[in-house]
């Protein structure tokens, strides 16, 4: 049985990459439900050139990934760590903060997003206290989803 599935697919020439030390072409699909970005293709530019022209099964390579996840529903939720006072006086590098969520806040059936680069990812309390803010998520099913 196949599923048809939708998707973005992206077409670019990264200035690092090559082949052989020649230019490349990489082309990157992303499921559409998931958003997970689950294949990869590199292929020399004139391989590239032959394949967009008509001719058939040119040389690539493929890195395939979070294939399981495709046609999954990501769901996410919000997570939040305030830092005990004693361990926020002495100021805590964003390495130690990361430490912290992984070692206190990992929840069954889900993964933990520790990315705290972003402006709202850690806020400081009136009182001074040090508060995390993260996400949590998981792929579920569709009809899992809707529940």
């Amino acid at each position: 049985m196949t599923e048809a599935l939708t998707g973005k697919v992206c077409i670019t020439r990264p200035s690092g990459g090559s082949i052989e030390d020649e230019p490349v072409i990489k082309l990157e699909i992303k499921d559409e439900k998931s958003g997970v970005r689950f294949l990869t293709m590199t292929m020399k530019p004139a391989d590239f050139a032959l394949a967009l022209t008509g001719l058939s099964f040119v040389p690539a390579t493929f890195e395939l990934r979070g294939s399981e996840n495709v046609g999954k529903v990501k769901e996410i939720m919000r997570g939040r760590f305030v830092v005990p006072r004693e361990e926020a006086r002495c100021g805590l590098s964003k390495d130690e903060m990361r430490q912290m969520l992984r070692d206190r806040c990992q929840k069954e059936g889900w993964f933990l997003d520790d990315y705290i680069g972003s402006q709202g990812s850690v806020t400081k309390s009136e009182d001074g206290g040090t508060t995390i803010n993260f996400n949590y998520y998981r792929y579920v099913e569709e009809a899992l989803h809707a529940e």
